[in-house]
């Protein structure tokens, strides 16, 4: 290790857990922003104010994750290494910062298992969304033709995977 990385590493290694601690923290919001949406989504009774506020509670949350992904770009271009490597994760393994780099890890598992449940919430509302468009359709027609078949399949989104 040369002397640059030497002087760098410490306030690096600071900087690395301030952020993995942050971000932990904008994780749990979101995740707690689509709690607060799904309880809605579940409560028939639920008011549409009730569901705005979850909206708005996530894209709170949402905007909290961009930060994260621009803290994240001046990390990783401030790192004590040469030659820089293209992950936060690397980095720290690379630098035998073993505690830091399971941190990394279980935060980014966290982000990973987050994404997918915002993305099937997503999807379950599209699909919703489209069966109703559909539903209504019928009844304004007057017609007694059967729903499409592609709407209670899943419709485009199922269609395109």
């Amino acid at each position: 290790m040369n002397q640059r990385e030497i002087h760098l590493r410490l306030p690096w290694k600071n900087a690395v857990h301030q952020f993995l601690k942050v971000h932990d923290q904008r994780v749990e919001a979101v995740r707690e922003a689509l709690t607060a949406i799904e309880a809605c989504d579940a409560r028939p009774d639920s008011e549409p104010a009730g569901i705005d506020e979850g909206i708005d509670q996530l894209r709170s949350a949402i905007a909290g994750l961009r930060e994260s992904v621009a803290e994240r770009a001046a990390l990783l271009s401030s790192q004590p290494l040469s030659p820089p490597v293209p992950r936060l994760l690397h980095a720290l393994m690379r630098l035998g910062e073993d505690e830091l780099a399971q941190q990394c890890q279980h935060v980014s598992q966290r982000t990973a298992m987050l994404h997918s449940r915002a993305i099937t919430l997503f999807v379950c509302h599209f699909q919703l969304a489209e069966l109703l468009q559909s539903l209504i359709h019928l009844i304004a027609s007057g017609s007694s033709q059967h729903i499409d078949a592609t709407a209670l399949r899943g419709g485009l989104l199922d269609n395109a995977a």
